[in-house]
């Protein structure tokens, strides 16, 4: 969910990266200059089931039903067996109007990255 932090009178919290961001916006636009940026959405899939002390733990491979453990870089096998939740990523992206073209396995369990 893309949102931003807001106080009770509408101002923007302090700590939240979006007002961080426009406060460097200001300050690049009071010196005449422009920033360029880009950005990685960047995300885990976790189980819903904590861990003793409340700890998030990687979610159940969808074939297999076990854990997910391995690490695994690029792995064409995981975006295999995850195809069903990419391709609703890739819905609730179009409808939110937000670019992604595909998606690709980072080093952790559960870690990936929409392109």
């Amino acid at each position: 969910m893309l949102m931003s932090l807001r106080d009770e009178r509408g101002a923007p919290d302090p700590g939240e990266p979006r007002a961080a961001l426009e406060r460097v916006l200001e300050h690049f636009a009071a010196l005449d200059l422009v920033p360029v940026a880009a950005l990685e959405l960047e995300f885990y899939l976790i189980d819903r089931e904590r861990l003793d002390h409340r700890q998030p733990q990687p979610p159940l491979d969808p074939r297999s039903g076990k854990r997910e453990s391995a690490v695994s870089v690029f792995g064409l096998d995981d975006l295999d067996r995850y195809q069903g939740f990419l391709t609703d990523l890739s819905a609730a992206a179009r409808r939110q109007r937000v670019p992604l073209s595909a998606a690709s396995k980072e080093y952790a369990a559960g870690q990936f990255e929409p392109i």
